[in-house]
């Protein structure tokens, strides 16, 4: 529990809890766009985005790098999340158990329009790096470019690589006050 962790680390509960939020909050948007585009079922794609990190709560993200040592990483992840929907209602559990795993096996439509909404946020925060000096987030751009599967997520990663992240503010910043 929070409660017990020390408090000069509360920092990183802080920092894994606010990206993650920020991180599922983006993606719910985009995989929104994404289904609306793609004709797919646009709530559940949102709730698939929603839920589909939350065993990051407790572990924290693996990103590729440290899932290659824990190939078990993926199996471990489903049963952190089988355990925190434990208290639910059974029908709601069964539903949400459903929606995670076609979003990480990408059975259905909705999980691989979910999928790329989880891949292209990534490429929206990747750029978002780049454009601020940190170059080798190009890596990420280009592997997020060929793991996209819908004709929508691979338009959107075209845009999104050409913008600078300011680039939707230009013109926007008129003053909305005048002197006296």
């Amino acid at each position: 529990p929070v409660e017990t962790f020390p408090p000069d680390r509360w920092d990183l509960i802080v920092a894994i809890n606010m990206s993650s939020a920020f991180h599922t909050t983006r993606a719910a948007l985009i995989g929104t766009l994404l289904a609306s585009i793609e004709g797919a079922d646009t709530n559940k794609v949102a709730m698939m985005c929603l839920i589909h990190d939350i065993p990051e709560a407790r572990i924290g993200d693996f990103h590729k790098i440290a899932a290659r040592y824990f190939p078990e990483h993926s199996a471990k992840e489903r049963k952190i999340f089988i355990e925190q929907i434990a208290h639910l209602p059974e029908p709601l559990q069964k539903h949400w158990l459903t929606l995670y795993d076609e979003k990480h096996e990408r059975t259905s439509k909705e999980g691989i329009v979910a999928q790329d909404a989880d891949w292209l946020e990534l490429a929206v925060s990747a750029r978002e790096f780049y454009n601020i000096g940190y170059k080798d987030t190009q890596v990420w751009l280009d592997k997020i470019r060929v793991a996209l599967e819908t004709p929508s997520a691979k338009k959107l990663m075209q845009e999104i690589e050409q913008q600078e992240t300011y680039d939707w503010a230009r013109g926007l910043e008129k003053m909305t006050y005048t002197k006296r």
